[in-house]
């Protein structure tokens, strides 16, 4: 989940690379392998480092950058300038968000106890694009505290169908209607 200073940052580039009628999905690309390259330990340290002059750090990006989309590259400048560097991932994430939004498209994460067979994969899909009328990416991990059961999680939400939740539940009504 991002925060409002990163969606601030995410929708004016997002706009800004509408506006220049860039490709968005290209943009996203270029976003992620520059945030690969801003990761590298040593970058990091560098960029992050208070003792070093913006002006220098801002030389060195420019080389690093003049591949890259003119407006990406000055907007990464922009984070360097006001010392916001350190949001530049939460900043993709939110860039994404709008992506995502924009065509429809919404993440989504299964959990499960064992992993899941390519045929039930298929199935919470389109039931999920049918439920939100969405295209459906979704990732998929295990959990071994699961009892059996899903976790879903759409949008910051969770959808807990677990035995564990269930039991959860039972209790709960149990406790409640001994009162």
């Amino acid at each position: 989940m991002t925060d409002a200073l990163t969606k601030s940052y995410a929708i004016a580039l997002f706009e800004s690379l509408r506006e220049n009628q860039v490709d968005l999905e290209e943009a996203l690309l270029e976003l992620q392998k520059i945030a690969e390259i801003i990761r590298e330990e040593k970058i990091n340290k560098f960029l992050l480092h208070p003792s070093i002059d913006k002006n220098e750090k801002i030389d060195i990006l420019k080389q690093a950058l003049k591949d890259f989309n003119k407006t990406i590259s000055s907007f990464v400048l922009v984070l360097i300038e006001n010392n916001r560097i350190n949001i530049f991932d939460g900043i993709i994430e939110s860039f994404k968000e709008e992506y995502n939004e924009l065509k429809g498209i919404i993440n989504v994460e299964i959990i499960t106890k064992e992993p899941l067979s390519g045929e039930m994969y298929k199935k919470i899909v389109s039931y999920l694009e049918n439920s939100y009328k969405k295209r459906v990416e979704a990732t998929t991990k295990t959990n071994d505290d699961i009892i059996g059961g899903i976790i879903v999680k759409v949008n910051g939400t969770i959808i807990d169908n677990s035995i564990l939740n269930k039991l959860k539940a039972i209790k709960d009504t149990v406790l409640n209607s001994n009162r």
